[in-house]
Formats: structure tokens, C-alpha cells, sequence
């Protein structure tokens, strides 16, 4: 019987240790949770400006290919107009400034239907 007694209460005691542990992983999680709850409300708080908008954008963030295609965007729009000046000038000849013109509208029709995908994909 003093056997099974011994057995016992080193169950016991081993399941009293794990009990203490989880209890003290279970504090540290609440403890962590409250900080990113914290951290969130700090970022949702804040208002976009031009010297924070890198705050709100983050490299794991699902929406990271959506940045790059709208600046991609935004680039070829402004490349456009350069071309466009650039012929009015003079210094692009007619057929130049057309082919460039077509290879870059392509492109940007490129990027304007992959935004359309992606936010489609993440609108459902």
C-alpha cells in the first residue's frame, strides 16, 4: 500500500507542477494579449499623414502585393505624362511616343486588372 501511496502522491504532485506552469503560461498569454490589444489601439487611433503612412504598412501584410501594384500604377500614369510632354517638346518622334505609349497602357491594364483580382479575392 505505501507503494501505491508513494505513486500517488508523486502523480499528484507532478500534475500540481503542470497545473503551476500552465497557470503561468495562461498569465503570460493574457499579459501579451493586453499589449497587442494596447499597440492595436495606438495604431487604429493614429490619423494617416505623410510622416506616418509607413506605420500602417507592414511586410508581412496581406496587402503588401496591392502597394506595389498600385505604385506601379501610379508610376506608368506618371511615365505617361513624361512621354507625352517629351513629344510635345519634341523630343520623341510620332512613332516612338506611340509604341512607348502601347507598351506602357498595356502594363498599367495589366496591373489595374490584377488589383481588381486580388481585392476580389479578399471582398468575399
Amino acid at each position: 500500500m505505501d507503494y501505491r501511496a508513494q505513486k500517488l502522491t508523486h502523480v499528484i504532485d507532478k500534475s500540481d507542477d503542470i497545473f503551476a506552469k500552465f497557470e503561468e503560461q495562461s498569465i503570460q498569454i493574457k499579459e501579451e494579449i493586453e499589449n497587442l490589444k494596447k499597440i492595436n489601439e495606438e495604431k487604429c487611433s493614429k490619423y494617416i499623414t505623410k510622416e506616418n503612412c509607413f506605420d500602417f504598412i507592414s511586410k508581412e501584410s496581406k496587402f503588401d502585393s496591392v502597394v506595389n501594384i498600385l505604385s506601379g500604377q501610379a508610376t506608368i500614369e506618371d511615365i505617361l505624362i513624361y512621354i507625352k510632354k517629351a513629344f510635345e517638346k519634341g523630343s520623341l518622334n510620332f512613332d516612338d511616343t506611340v509604341k512607348n505609349i502601347r507598351s506602357y497602357s498595356r502594363e498599367l491594364m495589366k496591373l489595374k486588372f490584377l488589383k481588381d483580382k486580388f481585392i476580389a479575392k479578399y471582398n468575399k
